[in-house]
């Protein structure tokens, strides 16, 4: 896909996120070296936008979470390297969900590294959520 046609494609399926990722896209390609490392950064960038991270609270314990990693993007996710803000962090495949109990109550932001396979490369998504621990 090109450079205008993903965004051509966002514009039409997610309108609201339009100008940020026009405003990402600049930026890339302000300091991209050449067409091709310029395209590779707006569709990694595009990619990168259809991503998330869902968290449930355990119904018994107030400190266990389980987290998924959330891409609405067609291709497919390979790992996502979880940091749960805690000092803990953990490796899934995939869109696998994560369970991870905390040992003290607080405000924890919550990183997940959504490496995504397009095309012929890698590229990496980094969402967060902030969750409130009891």
């Amino acid at each position: 896909m090109s450079v205008i046609n993903s965004y051509i494609w966002v514009h039409q399926k997610h309108k609201k996120m339009k100008k940020r990722i026009l405003l990402v896209s600049l930026s890339l390609c302000a300091s991209a070296a050449t067409i091709t490392s310029c395209r590779k950064a707006i569709d990694c960038a595009v990619e990168g936008a259809f991503t998330s991270i869902s968290a449930t609270e355990d119904d018994n314990n107030v400190k266990e979470y389980t987290f998924k990693p959330n891409y609405y993007g067609d291709h497919t996710v390979n790992t996502v390297e979880w940091d749960f803000g805690d000092g803990q962090q953990a490796t899934t495949n995939g869109t696998e969900t994560v369970t991870h109990t905390y040992t003290s109550a607080g405000t924890k932001k919550v990183t997940a590294r959504i490496n995504i396979k397009y095309k012929s490369m890698t590229c990496s998504a980094k969402p967060e959520k902030t969750i409130d621990v009891q």
